[in-house]
């Protein structure tokens, strides 16, 4: 059986997204193993009955605490276990609220296709971006998808 890891903003920390990562569970759930990239994989399993890990870290504390446990060896291992990963949408590329939030998303991307494994673009919307090279860096990784759905 297939390996999909799904990675996303996902948690529960918004709505839409969580309703995001519902629709595609539904649809994909029978085809494949899935695997959730979460913020909170404890919420992720309960709400949606499925697998879930801690994603890539996101910030100062999460990348101290998930490179002294070992914790990015074991998220590493997912990417490249993995026959596809979805970087599910909402509003993810985007400079509106935090300029640093294109570059962390990318790092999810940029772990997929360094792990060669196939990476689709799912249900996102795209900026505003006003930082040059936030802009530079949401495009290199868009032209490496091998699907968007937008």
């Amino acid at each position: 059986m297939k390996k999909i890891v799904i990675c996303g903003n996902y948690g529960g920390s918004n709505t839409g997204d969580e309703a995001m990562l519902e629709g595609m569970l539904e649809s994909l759930r029978d085809k494949a193993e899935i695997i959730v990239l979460s913020h909170d994989p404890r919420h992720t399993k309960k709400h949606h009955d499925v697998t879930s890990e801690q994603g890539l870290p996101l910030g100062i504390r999460s990348f101290w605490k998930h490179n002294l446990t070992g914790l990015k060896r074991q998220t590493m291992r997912i990417f490249k276990d993995a026959d596809l990963f979805i970087l599910g949408g909402g509003s993810l590329f985007t400079d509106e609220e935090s300029n640093r939030a294109p570059s962390m998303w990318a790092k999810q991307a940029n772990a997929a296709i360094e792990s060669n494994t196939p990476l689709v673009m799912f249900g996102q919307t795209l900026g505003p971006i006003s930082d040059k090279k936030s802009k530079e860096l949401v495009s290199e990784i868009f032209k490496k998808a091998s699907g968007i759905y937008l």
